[in-house]
């Protein structure tokens, strides 16, 4: 006997009703898929293109140092260092030390960021696919090929494209897990929090952001409430799975304090203005017009309190956006 199908399974359905309505096949034909295959192949190439392009024209700087001469030293002075000052992107650092095995130059050492960085393109694509459609995930990696800020990022050698990467990942397989429930989608994102933590504390702000989503919106598009409360149930074991998984950060964190990061002086409105300024290329109103624009056809889901598969997407995607950066 198979189990009832719930509205989230039908929402592949709807769209394609949808799409017959505009007029537009379901079933998009071969030489269709062809021309988007080889437009995502381009932008791959793009990607790789523009993150190459003058790699080593900047020496490295104090935090690039800081990484090659951490990643070199013997393991018990890198164990000690990572309990008592660096746990932060300690992923990083291990990953770097193997990299270094097999080459010392600069080109070398940061084209392993290079290398993670293409690798969130077919993780990003993956993830809006599953948002939306497939015209919306070659938007998305075009976007993120050409991201000022992340061109920049995966130049240098530290773990912020890791963690990018790995943040792509771990809501991938959160969203993958609500749409198909099964084990693999569950470990992959209980696997991928983790790492993505190990990456970056700020990974802990992606975590309690999924948790506040669904805390706020509760699973999007089941019928039966005995499936909503496993699906909440399961999430919950994974939740508690990543916690004990990274308590020996949140031990120095707590034994630390904010020791590592007292340099940073606390924010004031003016650092904040300049943020965004920055963000937008000098910018910032004709941006925001942009994303006004933007929202105009979203009004109708941002106000909804509604657990229909288009509101709850629009809502995680805004809580994802905000919440991290609201509370930092």
């Amino acid at each position: 006997m198979q189990p009832p199908q719930t509205a989230l399974n039908q929402v592949p359905m709807e769209e394609m009703r949808a799409e017959q309505e505009a007029g537009a096949s379901p079933f998009p034909s071969r030489p269709a898929l062809l021309v988007h295959w080889i437009a995502f192949l381009l932008v791959v190439v793009a990607s790789i293109a523009v993150r190459l392009e003058c790699l080593t024209c900047k020496p490295f700087w104090s935090d690039e140092c800081f990484s090659v001469a951490f990643a070199r030293i013997n393991w018990g002075n890198l164990l000690r260092l990572l309990w008592w000052r660096e746990a932060n992107m300690s992923l990083y650092y291990l990953l770097l030390r193997l990299w270094l095995h097999f080459g010392q130059s600069e080109f070398f050492i940061r084209s392993l960021s290079v290398l993670l960085a293409v690798a969130t393109l077919p993780a990003i694509y993956w993830l809006a696919g599953l948002l939306y459609d497939r015209r919306v995930a070659l938007i998305a990696t075009a976007l993120l090929t050409f991201n000022a800020y992340h061109v920049r990022y995966s130049q240098e050698a530290r773990s912020y494209a890791l963690f990018v990467l790995l943040s792509t990942l771990s809501s991938g397989f959160l969203i993958a897990f609500l749409r198909e429930p099964k084990r693999r989608n569950r470990l992959g994102y209980i696997l991928t929090s983790t790492l993505a933590v190990y990456a970056h504390f700020y990974a802990l702000l992606l975590v309690a952001a999924h948790w506040l989503a669904l805390r706020w919106q509760g699973i999007p598009e089941q019928d039966a409430n005995a499936t909503d409360a496993e699906l909440i149930a399961q999430l919950r074991r994974s939740w508690k799975i990543i916690g004990i998984s990274v308590l020996p950060l949140l031990i120095f964190v707590a034994k630390t304090g904010a020791g590592p990061i007292h340099w940073i002086p606390r924010p004031g409105i003016g650092d904040l203005l300049r943020f965004f300024i920055y963000l937008t290329d000098g910018m910032p109103v004709i941006y925001l017009a942009a994303c006004l624009v933007a929202l105009i056809p979203l009004k109708k889901d941002l106000l909804a309190r509604s657990k229909t598969w288009e509101t709850w997407r629009v809502h995680f995607l805004f809580i994802w956006l905000l919440f991290p950066i609201v509370l930092t």
